[in-house]
């Protein structure tokens, strides 16, 4: 028992409420397959296949049905103490973050969130880095707290939220032949383009620069 996972009753516990894992994803803020992973770790702990599947529903065990009202007491009990005395104060916190971001999102959030971090949690340490300098492990690895851009290949039991769409202009001649084919992001990119970047003070003859 040292080395038991707690969070393993949680996820039991919503899998035997809905009987669904990606109803327990929903509710727990994972993925899908992040439960299923669970979910086989849950079945070898207790050898019992937990919930089995019939047509196109998950049907728990006869062992399932005898730990469900003893988990929902368990899970119940340790949020009880873990929530106790635990509401965040930002303007004592004094804790630290990493965000990962691209180019255009850290520059944003040196603007805004800067100066609502000051307001509103002024001893609070933000460290905001750039995500090409780090692999796709960086989450797991408790290097990054938290990761804002692109979607991009992240591990399963990562759970990712869309904050934030844009749209995006293109600009080309009449009868250019991107405009008969499908605007899919692999057909555009079979297309060269032409970007500004910035790369001498403003205000000089060169700050508009091509690449």
């Amino acid at each position: 028992m040292n080395n038991f996972d707690f969070n393993l009753l949680v996820v039991l516990n919503a899998l035997l409420e809905d009987c669904s894992a990606n109803l327990a994803a929903r509710k727990l803020n994972v993925t899908a397959p992040a439960i299923s992973k669970s979910l086989n770790k849950i079945r070898a702990l207790f050898n019992d296949p937990i919930l089995v599947r019939s047509g196109s529903k998950l049907i728990p065990t006869p062992k399932a049905i005898a730990l469900k009202k003893d988990v929902r007491q368990l899970v119940n009990r340790i949020e009880s103490m873990l929530n106790t005395n635990m509401a965040f104060e930002p303007h004592i916190t004094t804790v630290s973050f990493t965000i990962a971001a691209n180019a255009p999102i850290v520059f944003t959030l040196n603007a805004l969130l800067f100066c609502e971090v000051q307001r509103s949690a002024p001893n609070v340490f933000i460290n905001l880095v750039h995500d090409s300098d780090y692999d796709n492990d960086f989450l797991r690895s408790n290097d990054i707290d938290l990761y804002i851009g692109e979607m991009r290949s992240l591990n399963p039991e990562i759970t990712i939220r869309t904050i934030h769409s844009a749209k995006c202009y293109f600009m080309c001649r009449c009868g250019y032949p991107i405009l008969a084919s499908d605007k899919s992001i692999d057909n555009l990119l079979k297309y060269h383009f032409m970007q500004t970047k910035e790369k001498y003070p403003i205000g000089t003859d060169e700050t508009a620069k091509y690449f």
